[in-house]
């Protein structure tokens, strides 16, 4: 039977998720779609994208 010399990576600290982080990315999300004119059919690109920018503040804040 062969043996595996692959070390396990070590388990990376979570990042820290608000209580409210579904709510702060709604929030985002409307002034994206604001700031667009409110223009309809781009809900997904809205969520993702404040989805996107507020992980990347946590992670941030994390980091420092």
């Amino acid at each position: 039977m062969k043996t595996s010399n692959v070390t396990p990576m070590p388990k990376a600290d979570p990042i820290p998720r608000p209580d409210n982080l579904e709510g702060q990315i709604r929030c985002r999300a409307y002034q994206l779609y604001d700031e667009r004119g409110k223009t309809d059919g781009q809900e997904l690109d809205d969520w993702l994208n404040a989805e996107a920018e507020i992980m990347t503040h946590l992670v941030r804040q994390k980091a420092s």
